[in-house]
């Protein structure tokens, strides 16, 4: 009898895995020549996608209401980079075009949009866009733009660690395509939560693609990470959708608070 149970649980846990891969909504491609790093990334889609059941998506939102921001409300400026820092200090839609050698330094206490409209920022100081302190950041990719953020191999503060670096929470939405390239570590940070909603997305860096260090929401967009060390890293990470292409030495998602 306790030889048929332990086949019967065996035969249910291998009919849930065969389930989670069939009927997951993304599609996710490895691309590494080590089989092992193959068997992690797909071990770490299940194991993602089985920890999304039990807590239900519905559940899962940022912390600070990304959907209720009323961006009429606020001010909206056009601004041309000119290779100096660009500082925000208000809330508000700032709509950047243009290049810039330095950096975005966003810091205050209210919700802030940036919408990327064919924007170059090769940062030769360190990171290109430092969200010190704000409600929520969004970076929204115009349609039909072209946008490559790049930071510097060294900075004077090597805790800010990406090229795109946020103490809070980060939204990203739009249309348009996101090159980012780390040269230091880490491609896009969050140290709050992270929300992908929309767009195109092409990274590569030396460490994470893409780190969150509470949770990360991928709703839909397409993301292709070229060249890291792990693809996808967040506490908690829900994918309900998109199309994602990793390639990573080692996991390519890591959900660090699932139990498996």
């Amino acid at each position: 009898m306790k030889s048929i149970k332990k086949w019967l649980y065996i035969g249910l846990a291998c009919f849930i895995i065969i389930g989670t891969i069939f009927f997951t909504q993304i599609n996710l491609t490895a691309k590494d020549d080590s089989s092992e790093s193959i068997k992690s990334i797909v071990t770490s889609a299940i194991s993602t996608s089985t920890k999304d059941s039990q807590t239900g998506t519905n559940e899962v939102d940022l912390d600070n209401g990304d959907e209720d921001i009323d961006w009429d409300s606020l001010p909206t400026k056009k601004i041309t980079l000119n290779n100096e820092t660009l500082n925000i200090t208000e809330a508000g839609t700032y709509e950047l075009t243009g290049s810039l050698i330095a950096g975005v330094h966003i810091n205050m206490e209210g919700n802030v949009r940036l919408i990327l409209n064919g924007v170059t920022i090769k940062s030769n100081e360190g990171e290109a866009i430092y969200v010190e302190q704000a409600k929520n950041t969004v970076i929204e990719l115009s349609e039909g733009s072209n946008n490559t953020l790049e930071d510097s191999a060294t900075r004077s503060d090597e805790s800010i660690d990406g090229t795109i670096y946020s103490k809070d929470d980060l939204i990203f939405t739009g249309t348009g395509t996101l090159n980012v390239v780390s040269n230091f570590a880490d491609g896009i940070v969050s140290k709050d939560d992270l929300k992908f909603i929309s767009g195109n997305y092409i990274i590569k860096s030396e460490d994470d693609a893409i780190h969150a260090e509470e949770k990360m929401v991928i709703d839909d967009g397409t993301i292709d990470i070229q060249i890291s060390v792990e693809g996808l890293e967040a506490t908690l990470m829900p994918i309900n959708g998109g199309n994602i292409t990793i390639k990573a030495s080692d996991d390519g998602i890591n959900a660090a608070a699932s139990n498996f």
